[in-house]
This record gives C-alpha cells, structure tokens and sequence, in this order.
C-alpha cells in the first residue's frame, strides 16, 4: 500500500469517502469479482444442516459472544500448550 500515488494522499475525508464509494461499487457490479471464496460442495451442505438446524429449533444455540469466548479460551489454551512443547523440545531438562 505504500506505492499509492500522492494524489490520493491528499485527498480530503471526504473526497475519500467518495473514492471508497466509487471503488466498492464497481467492485460490488463486477461478476467476476471474488468477494468471497467459492464454498465446496461439503461446505454447502454443512451450512445447509446448520440454517436447519436453526430452523427446527432457533433457541438451541449460543449466544456469539459465548462462542468467541470459547474461541479464545481454546486459542489461549493451544498457544500455551504449544509453548509447553517447545521449551521442552528446545531446554530438554536432564
């Protein structure tokens, strides 16, 4: 991003607001635009289990922030346990 041309540095907030607005639309008509990864057929049918799933019963869930939560209690848990393994790897003791 550092080979941005000057003059679009010294735009004002606005006119980059207005360039941010021009670009995403163009990007939004383009049909060969990947905004998002093409899904696998596995994908598809998991996702469709899952809006299924919820369709039968909506308040079997969790809230999202009990799952970012978790994520990041699992994240911690495997950065820590890794750490484990390599001082041990890397101080073998005796």
């Amino acid at each position: 991003m550092n080979n941005i041309p000057t003059a679009y540095c010294s735009l004002e907030s606005s006119e980059h607001l207005k360039l941010i607005t021009v670009i995403r639309d163009s990007i939004a008509g383009d049909k060969d635009a990947a905004v998002a990864p093409a899904l696998s057929a596995k994908q598809k049918q998991e996702l469709q289990r899952r809006l299924s799933a919820h369709k039968t019963d909506p308040f079997d869930s969790i809230p999202s922030s009990e799952a970012y939560a978790f994520l990041e209690a699992q994240k911690s848990y495997a950065y820590f346990w890794c750490m484990e393994r390599f001082e041990k790897a890397a101080y073998p003791v005796g």
